[in-house]
């Protein structure tokens, strides 16, 4: 009998310990970064910052390469961008690219480059 009761703490320990490794913690910070590339050289356009507010850029004043990173502990989290090329062409075939990548803890995760028109980009992703 005394066999079995430990067989059973020893199981529960091995199954709280799991448990915990596995589990995330919900109130960890989660670190993020959106990024944007434009071979315009500038670009304007919206995001959501660290508090989840929309932030407008002004035109002219974003330099391609711009990176915002921030660190949030709020989930979900959702992560939005959408950038412009600032070129008078933007939309048509001779416009500059776009690019926006979403990094989650240092790791990209989603990437897109002109996917409404040339020179215009738009992304979410849903931090869990």
């Amino acid at each position: 009998m005394k066999k079995m009761n430990l067989f059973f703490v020893v199981l529960a320990m091995m199954v709280a310990s799991c448990k915990s490794d596995v589990t995330p913690d919900a109130n960890a910070e989660t670190a993020l970064a959106y990024e944007v590339i434009t071979s315009s050289g500038k670009w304007f356009g919206e995001y959501f910052d660290q508090t989840g507010a929309r932030v407008q850029t002004t035109p002219l004043e974003q330099l391609s390469g711009w990176k915002y990173e921030f660190k949030t502990s709020q989930k979900p989290f959702q992560m939005f961008l959408n950038a412009t090329s600032s070129m008078p062409t933007f939309g048509t075939a001779t416009s500059p690219d776009v690019t926006i990548n979403f990094y989650v803890d240092g790791k990209l995760v989603k990437t897109e480059t002109n996917n409404w028109a040339k020179g215009v980009t738009s992304i979410v992703f849903d931090v869990k």
